[in-house]
């Protein structure tokens, strides 16, 4: 075998650094051994282009000769070394198919090569590290000579080579569907008959349909066409042969006949030197010289300079450095690929430096310098003259080739052929000003390529917005690597590239760890990537190269499209199977992960017991099965399994779950490996081909398994968590990545967890996010997130709040990042494990981070004090405060000094009391609990007496108070403003108080790149922030200086500044909420009200002393900041949001004032704003929205929106504005004064997990939870609107004018503003300025990243531009302003999928079992009812939601889950009738929505003068068009408002005939429009009359003041007809006398005359729901279940044989379970059963009435009637009957389902205990439990 190797360097830019080797190699009995041998070549001496600055350091000193005699003795020696030794050793490599003994030569040749070149360098140079220095030499450092002029090397003359000829001449067809059998000599012979056959190509991969297929390349093609059609009447058995066009060619291969070039112009080249070695020094141009004045020292020592891996690393570095916890560090560009980073501390630096995250995107981190000198930049070129036909991205990007590497284009769309705008990357002292010559398909053409602009990233410093999830914007790459892997019919991907340089994951991070700050530390030190691979351990098992193939043959080149651009996993390749399986597309391809449960001892997790859930992706690199070796996936990688090994030696894991195990078996060896120990059990869920693969290993000393169920997506563990014995549902999740298929998923495990009774735990990689802010880097799914979401809420999980790192998963150069990996769990899980948290960790081994779920109580110190309104009922407590209160002497001249210790003094003696009566109360309680056990054991042996009934009932009562008065506690803890009335029991509670407080808690900080978990420094961080975000603000240079056109009168500043009164100061204690979360006094407003008698002239003299006075004392002005996240998972501590928990003597005076503000802020706050005034209502701006997008939709109009963001505005307000704007408005001194005592010498501290830290000073903002605060905010908003108008005024801006009626320009709720105009790039620019100026006097700051710009009927091109300008986002519709949907059309289904979301996320399989059906009722009417209102209140609901909430609600009142088929044994429209039609009251969604929307039309009615009316008028005329039948032209919200009224109107419910006129002074009533005297209006009533009237709009007052009505007329009435009309009409008003005051509308259904929902929803529910013949009996002093079985027993709806029978359920008997002797229905087993028959004689003996007999419900109602009790008695004897009722059922089903040996030998005495324990705890009057026994008609009413 002749082998003849030919050289060449190639000389251009040095970082397009390569080396290529053209082979000449004869044909040999190996196929395709050419191009692997090729392509394998080229690969093994590729230089990554990161390292070319160890070369750079090398040359440097080197004289000029030295280098050029070295370069020519080692390009010698590497070609003779070529020729003898590497070529044979690369052809057993490549062309044995993985031989061994070929492998371990290659390995010991280049081996033997890298040392001889270390020993030539050491003559030269001295000891050379690796032979990658060596290298370098082959890269001529020489601007002269262009990236594609080839130098020969060698002294051998090029020559052309065949192949090169044939490519030109020849014509490639795809081919496919024929036989597996087929062989390339076959195909030639048969294609042969249609022309030349030249090569005929068979891959081993198949195609996207599974079908094998080949490329045939023919010569002397005339018609490609007819060859083509010829190919396809080919028939090769039964197989009709299918031919087209080759998709994409590669091609042809450059000309590497070395260019005739001046000797001079290349005199310092390589080639220069090889033929002479006397080479002269370049000439020098003269040089600038700078002496020590142009010099300038930076300090650099809080500074670091990297350079990143990756161009499109650069404009997202904000954005990824902010996630990883460094929030302070300012970055700026150094050009080409380096960036200045700074720091405020040296700290945060070393953290910088030393981060293995931040690490991973540079390949030199190092430390500033001020010698540093960039030898590369980022430049935009332009490209004119290029034929249409080539604008392709390949073009492009062979053009950027030859002065640099192309970065970006300009954009996607062709929107202009004459020229391209590209991004290049280039050397430093490239210039491009240049003409070009290209040749398409022989025919030349010339370009023009010009550089126009240098590239700069734009790092804006706004650090919040990067914080709260904001994308900051990226490169818009198409080269960037693709997501997708497919196989096209046509195409293939190169399945090889990089395959021996694909190991540069295993241990980067490690070594650029151990490097030293101030040295530069490349990522790599094997450019190559493959001594690593090839001196691993060579015993593996040599696998079979069998199935391995590249994607395409000689001569075929894919094209970069979306589908073709190199994949994240360098390889996907199958071995030892014939028939490759497709990988499943991924996201992350790469690593999958363990998760484990923490380890426990008792029924909860404690900490020092270990334990914890991880779920950790690990990466698989399948470089060693791509080279023949066995790879059994990632636990074939022994670092990892250490890795793994350590994280549970660590964490001590009780469960693991491996995900991405691509194996389909593992070893227990292998399992024991990773694991540490053999007290383990497992279960694998094998791969299918090379993907996919989980195992799950547990500690069977934790868990015991019962079931496993496996599939392709997922392993699921059913069994029994030992500790707590709960029996749980562990399903380790590995998603698909197609939408439909993770649909399947969804539905498959959303029905496999309803069918589970018990917990359930979802845990791994969903390959899904639920939210944008999840997702970085790469587009969002909506549809994807919207199932999920869907999946989760449907499923009643809840995800634990993911501490530590933002996203689970990041791209090689952090381009894009999402969130995929997470824990699901069911709500019962938090009763169990309540202080359950998720924490995200740091990646090593895997581009995913492991991510940990544990239990951590960590000590926080203790919680301030908190009175408990359970304390009330405690016996004695009252007598205890009154006493200690009065016996307390204080004294101090201040009299609020005075009430504070008081207050502090009461408070040391309630902890003690308290805590005393508790140890009393828990010891009480467990000696009730024994003695009750000895009395039931007593009962189990027979022997009952009365005696021992009446005890053990005794008993009962009392440990039926001690556990109220926890329920009542622990209800307040839960902070449940629904009552749960009949679900005594304490379970539900404590569920909402675990999963709150595993929602709310804080468990770190990610501050500088770590996570923070220590208490004392989590603390400290909060502290500082918020002294720092409350501290003195820049003094303001800017002032009003305008008079404001309203101001308030002498009067009402008289008004607020007059004498506080005792009344006022009580009235404002009882207006605060009484369970609000109280101030550091620990008070709550139902404390100072239960004990005002005593307490209250305390409180009133320490408030007027305040007034008096005008300030706080020191100490007395303190408050708590309580901090809400403001997004999921927060974790920095601006992802807070401080709430002020304020004192009450505060409050007091807080309420005090706010309450007098209120009365003149109407007065003073225009209609603009539509917030915290009295009549104006948070809908009325996204009303208006929704009209005016339509309206500007319907005429065409070209208008602007821009939603502003104001950052932190309630906490940025300057005190000295505020002052400003209160003198302005008119406020009093004494006032102002007031204001200001209540603002300074104000103090707080950050309530952080319950304990507080110290205390910082506030100097400027408004305090969140003041009643104040809201109402001075909007008078400093108000001061925007006026100075805004004035710019209106003098026409600088131009709002929306409707049709010439109405001008609109702004709208105010609060902080959230829009403004509205005309698209002019005018009122942008002046909205800008108005912003800044109202920043720089207020200090409220507009955040432009999260403002947002929309443009109404504008290009979106010109909305791109103009927010690019404005530095703001794009508004897109739909979107959210207030809440509500703007843009959106809601009369279709899928535009509620978010409320039905919201819904059915409150309710849960959990709170199914823990709520009795009372607490269900009372949560559907309370809180599942109130969910959708808000969306109800404005927009027309389609039936279809109606009765999807409908359902949602029906299921969960008959207590099913929504999966489970389940009969319901009642009408759900009885259930939504009220009371007094035989329902429960529910009430319809479609009479609340109908209810709601009428509440607008009464407003426009009542409410004419509101902006939002005067709005409506001005689109629909005066009258708002209400009334009309005429369909409107163009669809809105108040259109669908009067479609929704006249649709009513056909059903027969009018309400317009409800809304009359009340008549005051007659001013605003039309006499003949109006109906201000009856319903109907005088012109209808009276139509002569009417058509006489001159005035037809003449008002009441008018008409009234003539001297006779007929004045007014064209004529006096005549006879007949109109003199008897007229004389009706003059009865009608005689008598009649105007008032002084205005005339109003009247609701007539209301006694009040005001409308309200509740009347018109019931109008509407009694005409349309069904009615019962009688109401339905409620008893207020029985819980509510007891109550609705009782209405179930009333209307035969319970779940009787008899009623199964009749539904078709297969049952063994329908006879009654209790007697067995007729059929069982509600009547027989409540009052015919012979055993029920014997409680009811018992029951009524002891009320002392007859035994009578009644045998159906109906027969119990009449005599219920007709017996002579006192109401109140008759009311305790029909609740005995209901609890009856109640317990004979339960003792029914208890008979069926649990205990067939059940005696109802108790029952009754039963009923007595239930009944008394009910009726007492919910009657006014406490009863008397002997007296209850002994006689109930002689208990005292």
């Amino acid at each position: 075998m002749s082998n003849e190797v030919k050289l060449y360097a190639v000389a251009g830019s040095p970082f397009v650094c390569r080396v290529k080797i053209a082979l000449s190699i004869k044909r040999i009995k190996y196929e395709n051994i050419e191009e692997n041998l090729q392509n394998k070549s080229a690969d093994l001496l590729k230089y990554n282009h990161v390292h070319k600055k160890y070369i750079d350091d090398v040359w440097k000193g080197v004289p000029l000769l030295t280098q050029h005699a070295y370069e020519k003795a080692v390009a010698r020696f590497w070609a003779k070394f070529i020729d003898d030794k590497c070529i044979p050793a690369l052809y057993r490599v490549f062309g044995s198919h993985g031989d061994e003994q070929a492998i371990a030569e290659a390995c010991e040749q280049l081996q033997i090569l890298e040392n001889e070149l270390k020993v030539m360098g050491t003559k030269f140079f001295g000891d050379l590290p690796s032979i990658q220095s060596v290298l370098g030499v082959f890269w001529i450092h020489s601007s002269v000579m262009g990236s594609d002029d080839w130098q020969n090397v060698t002294s051998k003359k090029h020559r052309r080579s065949k192949e090169d000829d044939v490519l030109n001449i020849s014509k490639s067809v795809y081919v496919t569907n024929f036989p597996d059998s087929t062989s390339a000599r076959d195909l030639w012979k048969v294609c042969s008959a249609y022309g030349t056959v030249v090569d005929v190509f068979i891959p081993f991969k198949k195609s996207k349909a599974g079908k094998r297929f080949a490329f045939v390349r023919f010569i002397k093609v005339f018609n490609l066409d007819r060859l083509v059609e010829n190919l396809c009447t080919i028939w090769i058995g039964r197989f009709h042969l299918f031919a087209n066009h080759v998709r994409f060619d590669r091609p042809q291969k450059p000309n590497h006949s070395p260019p005739k070039v001046p000797t001079t112009a290349h005199k310092n080249s390589f080639a220069a030197v090889l033929k002479d070695s006397n080479v002269k020094e370049a000439s020098v141009e003269p040089a600038i010289v700078l002496d020590d004045s142009c010099i300038k020292e930076f300090d650099f020592n809080l500074s670091l300079m990297g350079k990143v891996n990756e161009v499109p690393t650069i404009p997202n570095l904000p954005v990824l450095i902010a996630k990883e916890g460094f929030l302070n560090v300012k970055i700026k560009y150094l050009g080409g690929m380096w960036l200045l980073f700074d720091f405020d501390s040296s700290a945060s630096k070393q953290k910088f430096l030393a981060h293995t995250g931040v690490r991973s995107w540079f390949s030199i981190l190092k430390q500033a310098d001020n010698n540093f000198v960039n030898n590369e930049r980022i430049i935009w070129v332009s490209v004119e003259g290029l034929p249409v036909k080539a604008w392709t991205h390949n073009s492009f990007r062979k053009i950027a080739s030859i002065w640099g590497e192309l970065v970006e284009w300009e954009d996607d769309e062709h929107t202009s052929f004459s020229c391209k705008n590209l991004c290049l990357k280039t050397k430093m002292d490239v210039v491009i000003n240049d003409k070009r010559k290209i040749i398409i398909h022989g025919i030349a053409y010339w370009i023009r390529v010009k550089e126009f602009d240098a590239w700069v990233p734009d790092f804006e410093d706004d650090d919040d917005s990067l914080s709260s999830g904001e994308d900051a914007p990226i490169f818009n790459n198409d080269i960037e690597d693709s997501e997708v892997d497919k196989v096209s019919e046509t195409s293939f991907i190169q399945e090889f590239d990089h395959v021996l340089n694909s190991v540069h994951d295993e241990a980067p991070q490690s070594k650029a760890a151990e490097a030293l700050p101030n040295e530069e530390t490349p990522v790599s030190e094997d450019p190559f990537g493959i001594y690593g691979l090839l001196h691993k351990n060579n015993n593996n098992n040599s696998g079979s190269m069998e199935s391995v193939d590249p994607k395409f043959p000689p001569g075929f080149t894919p094209s970069t499209s979306d589908q073709e651009k190199p994949k994240e996993d360098p390889v996907q390749v199958s071995s030892n199977c014939a028939h490759p399986s497709s990988s499943r597309t991924r996201e992350s391809k790469k690593n999958r992960g363990m998760t484990s449960f923490p380890n426990s001892h008792s029924g909860s997790f404690k900490q020092k017991a270990g334990g914890s859930i991880i779920d950790l992706m690990d990466e698989l690199v399948n470089v060693g099965r791509a080279m023949g070796y066995k790879m059994d996936g990632c636990l074939g990688n022994k670092a990892k399994r250490r890795w793994i090994n350590g994280l549970c030696h660590k964490h001590r894991i009780n469960f693991m779950s491996l995900q991405e195990t691509k194996m389909e078996d593992i070893d227990v060896c292998t399992i024991k490996e990773v694991w540490g120990n053999m007290y383990f059990d497992h279960v694998v869920g094998p791969s299918v081909g090379f993907s996919g693969g989980i195992v799950c290993i547990w500690n069977t000393n934790m868990f015991v398994k019962e079931h496993v169920s496996k599939s392709d997506y997922f392993v699921a563990i059913m069994g029994t968590w030992i500790p707590s014995s709960t029996r749980l549902l562990v399903i380790s999740i590995y998603a698909p990545q197609e939408l439909s298929e993770k649909r399947d998923l969804w539905n498959y495990l959303q029905s496999f967890i309803s069918r589970w009774d018990g917990e359930t735990v979802l845990m791994g990689d969903f390959n899904e996010v639920r939210s944008e802010r999840e997702r970085f880097g790469s587009v969002f799914n909506q549809q994807g997130a919207t199932a999920f979401n869907q999946f989760i809420s449907s499923s009643s999980l809840i995800e634990p709040p993911l501490d530590g790192y933002a996203f689970t998963w990041s791209h090689k150069n952090a381009s894009k990042m999402s969130k995929l990996d997470r824990f699901l769990l069911s709500e019962g899980v938090f009763d169990f494990f309540p202080h359950l948290s998720a924490i995200c960790l740091d990646k090593n081994l895997s581009d995913h981070r492991p991510i940990l779920l544990h239990e951590s109580c960590l000590d926080y110190g203790p919680t301030p004090f908190r009175f408990f309104h359970s304390w009330f009922s405690l016996d004695g407590f009252d007598a205890f405060v009154e006493n200690t209160w009065n016996s307390l002497m204080v004294s101090d001249d201040n009299a609020m000094i005075c009430l504070q210790r008081k207050l502090q003094l009461l408070k040391i003696a309630i902890k003690s009391w308290t805590k005393e009566f508790r140890l009393k109360s828990n010891a009480k309680k467990c000696q009730i609990q024994q003695d009750i056990l000895c009395l039931d054991k007593l009962f189990d042996l027979g022997l009952i007496n009365d005696d021992s009934l009446n005890k053990r009932a005794l008993l009962l009562n009392e440990l039926h108070e001690i556990n109220s008065v926890n329920a009542s506690e622990l209800s307040q803890k839960a902070k449940i403003r629904w009552s749960i009335e009949g679900d005594e029991n304490s379970k539900f509670f404590h569920g909402i108080i675990n999963k709150k407080r595993a929602q709310l808690a804080i468990r770190g900080i990610l501050a500088d790149g770590n996570w923070i978990s220590e208490p004392s420094l989590v603390k400290n961080e909060f502290f500082h922030h918020f002294s720092k975000q409350f501290s003195s603000p820049p003094s303001s240079y800017i002032c009003l200086d305008y008079e404001f056109p309203v101001r308030l009168t002498s009067d009402q500043v008289e008004d607020l500044e007059s004498e506080i009164s005792n009344e006022e100061v009580k009235a404002a204690v009882w207006d605060c909420g009484v369970n609000k979360s109280p101030g550091p006094d620990g008070y709550t407003f139902e404390f100072f009200r239960k004990y005002w008698t005593f307490i209250g002239n305390d409180i009133i003299q320490a408030v007027k002393a305040f007034f008096a006075n005008g300030c706080f004392p020191r100490g007395c002005n303190s408050s708590f900041i309580a901090l809400i996240p403001k997004i999921q998972d927060a974790k920095f501590v601006k992802d807070f949001r401080p709430i002020s928990l304020i004192g009450s003597t505060y409050k007091i005076i807080s309420k005090i004032l706010a309450n007098r503000l209120c009365l003149v802020l109407p007065d003073l706050i225009s209609d603009v704003q539509s917030a915290f005034v009295a009549n104006r209502q948070i809908l009325d701006g996204p009303f208006i929205l929704n009209e005016l997008m339509s309206w500007c939709k319907h005429t065409k109009f070209k208008g602007m929106i821009f939603k502003v963001d104001f950052e932190k505005a309630f906490d940025s307000v300057k005190w000295d504005y505020l002052d400003e704007t209160l003198k302005s408005f008119g406020f009093g001194l004494k006032w102002r004064n007031w204001i200001s005592g209540c603002l300074n010498n104000a103090k707080g501290s950050v309530l952080v997990n319950g304990n507080p830290t110290k205390e910082f000073q506030f100097f400027k903002g408004l305090k969140q939870g003041d009643p104040l605060s809201p109402f001075l905010f909007i008078l400093v908003m108000e001061t925007l609107h006026l100075s805004f108008k004035r710019i209106i005024n003098a026409g600088l801006y131009r709002g929306i004018s409707i049709n010439g009626s109405l001008t609109l320009s702004h709208l105010f709720y609060a902080d959230d503003v829009v403004f509205v105009g005309e698209w002019k790039d005018s009122n942008i620019h002046i909205l800008l300025n108005v912003l800044k100026c109202f920043f720089l006097a207020s200090g409220l700051k507009i955040n432009l990243q999260k403002s947002k710009l929309m443009g109404l009927g504008v290009s979106s091109n010109v909305v791109n531009s103009a927010a690019n300008l404005m530095g703001c986002s794009i508004l897109q519709l739909p979107f959210n302003y207030l809440g509500v949907k703007v843009g959106c059309n809601m009369s279709y289904i899928g535009s509620w999928d978010d409320v039905i979301s919201k819904v059915s996320s409150r309710l849960s399989k959990w709170k199914i079992k823990s709520l009795s059906i009372g607490g269900r009722l009372t949560l559907l009417k309370s809180v599942l009812t109130s969910i959708p209102l808000y969306h109800m209140s404005i927009f027309k609901v389609p039936m279809g939601v109606l009765k999807k909430l409908e359902s949602i609600r029906r299921n969960f009142f008959n207590g099913h889950d929504g999966f489970a088929r389940k009969s319901s044994w009642f009408n759900w429209n009885k259930a939504l009738a009220s009371k007094k039609n035989g329902g429960i009251g529910v009430s319809s969604f479609f009479a609340i929505n109908r209810a709601l929307l009428f509440k607008w039309v009464w407003r426009f009615f009542s409410d004419g003068s509101s902006l939002w009316s005067t709005f409506i008028k001005a689109l629909f005329g005066f009258h708002g068009a209400i009334g009309l039948t005429v369909k409107p032209n163009r669809r809105s919200i108040w259109s669908d408002i009067l479609q929704a009224v006249n649709s009513l109107k056909d059903k027969g419910i009018d309400f317009l005939q409800f809304i009359r006129k009340k008549i005051g002074n007659g001013v605003n009533t039309s006499f003949w429009a109006d109906s201000w005297i009856g319903s109907i209006p005088f012109k209808e009533k009276f139509p002569r009359l009417y058509a006489l009237e001159e005035s037809k709009s003449i008002s009441v007052a008018d008409k009234l003041g003539l001297s006779s009505l007929y004045l007014s007329f064209r004529r006096p009435p005549r006879g007949g007809i109109e003199q008897e009309s007229f004389n009706l009409l003059c009865q009608s008003v005689r008598g009649l006398v105007l008032s002084n005051i205005e005339d109003r509308w009247s609701w007539s259904l209301e006694g009040s005359g005001l409308f309200s929902v509740k009347s018109s929803r019931a109008y509407i529910d009694d005409l349309l729901l069904p009615k019962a013949d009688a109401a339905t009996r409620w008893i207020r002093i029985l819980p509510i279940k007891i109550n609705v079985f009782a209405w179930k027993v009333c209307l035969d709806a319970l779940p009787t044989r008899c009623n199964m029978s009749l539904r078709g359920i297969d049952i063994p008997s329908i006879l009654c379970p209790l007697c067995n002797r007729a059929v069982e229905n509600s009547d027989h087993i409540f009052f015919s059963c012979s055993m029920v028959r014997k409680v009811w004689r018992r029951l009524l003996t002891w009320w002392e009435l007859d035994v009578s007999s009644f045998h159906s419900y109906n027969e119990w109602i009449s005599w219920l009637s007709s017996i002579r009790l006192p109401k109140l008695l008759k009311v305790f004897l029909e609740g005995s009957c209901y609890v009856m009722w109640w317990l004979v059922w339960k003792f029914r089903n208890r008979l069926l389902f649990s205990d067939p040996t059940s005696k109802p030998d108790s029952l009754f005495d039963d009923v007595v205990q239930m009944s008394f324990l009910w009726m007492n705890s919910r009657s006014k009057s406490r009863l008397n439990w002997i007296s209850w026994l002994k006689s109930l008609m002689c208990i005292s009413m």
